[in-house]
């Protein structure tokens, strides 16, 4: 299934480095927590749902790398991935990369904003 539900105890969730390999095409999700909070808020949705007697819609995460490469001159290096649903279930991953060194602020602003949804202060 796409639950993030244990199959060993139904009130038991996992999410991040504990969840095991997702799909045959690429294996395991990236270990990171960018992921592990995507999966975080799709538990909550989850379980949101259920208290409402609803079925939550199936949903995956996504994940977001930024490397600088070098500070001087500065190059920066964004990895973007994104996962889906094949017709037969089967998750796939898309990859892009984009390498700018305009792409600090964009990591700063990620940064900001991912710390602040940890915090409980957005989206």
């Amino acid at each position: 299934g796409t639950s993030l539900q244990s199959r060993a105890d139904q009130r038991i969730f996992v999410i991040g480095d504990a969840v095991g390999a997702v799909s045959p095409l690429f294996g395991h999700y990236p270990k990171s927590g960018h992921v592990a909070n995507r999966m975080g808020r799709i538990v909550a949705k989850e379980i949101a749902a259920r208290a409402a007697g609803k079925t939550a819609e199936p949903a995956l995460p996504d994940n977001l790398c930024y490397v600088t490469v070098n500070p001087e001159p500065l190059d920066v290096l964004l990895m973007d991935t994104q996962y889906k649903f094949r017709s037969d279930g089967v998750i796939v991953q898309t990859l892009r990369q984009y390498r700018d060194p305009d792409l600090a602020a964009d990591e700063l602003a990620w940064h900001g904003a991912l710390m602040g949804e940890m915090q409980g202060l957005g989206g």
